[in-house]
């Protein structure tokens, strides 16, 4: 598979909603998480490039570098790791189904099901990297260009939908495991996903409920 990345917009956007052998919805909000990682970039370098943020160009640019070095590539990567699984979980589920011989069906059945745990560890990283972000986001928020904020409060609401959304296709995927051995390792991942998205949620609707008030 080629890189996503690497296709035009539209043909791209057309993978997404092609149905059978369909690719994965992990990798299309991983992209949402990439595409509002390069606005909280472009952030940076307005504010940066203003005289009268001085005070605050040197926290700035060194996020402006995390998101570059760092996170981006992480968030490409996890983009087309969902991309392949998915296409080769399909693959093997396909040749499952169409495996006349039972002992062949019941081992395309368990590689399919070991498929299903590298799926919900892309997923989950895909989740804890969005919820690594949004500190960066917030601090965005809170000193950088005031013009920009509306830009950046869409950024953070993207990153809490692609940390959710991982989350919620990681449980989904566990109950879909049936209490198979590598779901117990996750418990606590999950819990720590679940409690540092909830908080993130509540600062982002407080901060929502605050400029709705004030419009009033």
């Amino acid at each position: 598979m080629s890189h996503l990345l690497d296709m035009p917009a539209k043909e791209l956007l057309k993978e997404f909603g092609k149905g059978k052998g369909m690719t994965g919805a992990g990798a299309s909000v991983a992209l949402g998480a990439i595409a509002a990682t390069h606005v909280l970039v472009s952030v940076c370098k307005l504010t940066t490039g203003k005289e009268s943020y001085a005070e605050v160009h040197a926290p700035l640019a060194e996020i402006q570098q995390k998101f570059e070095s760092k996170y981006i590539p992480v968030l490409e990567a996890i983009m087309q790791a969902d991309a392949a699984a998915v296409e080769s979980m399909l693959r093997v589920r396909l040749a499952r189904d169409n495996e006349p011989d039972e002992a062949k069906k019941e081992a395309l059945k368990q590689q399919a099901e070991k498929m299903l745990e590298g799926a919900t560890a892309t997923m989950l990283k895909l989740c804890n990297t969005c919820i690594d972000i949004i500190p960066l986001c917030m601090e965005i928020y809170d000193i950088g260009l005031k013009s920009a904020k509306g830009d950046t409060g869409m950024a953070f609401s993207s990153l809490l939908s692609a940390a959710s959304s991982g989350l919620y296709a990681s449980l989904i995927n566990i109950k879909a495991a049936k209490g198979t051995a590598w779901t117990s390792g996750l418990r606590e991942q999950v819990q720590t996903c679940f409690g540092r998205l909830h908080e993130y949620q509540y600062i982002f609707s407080g901060r929502l409920a605050a400029i709705y008030n004030q419009v009033q």
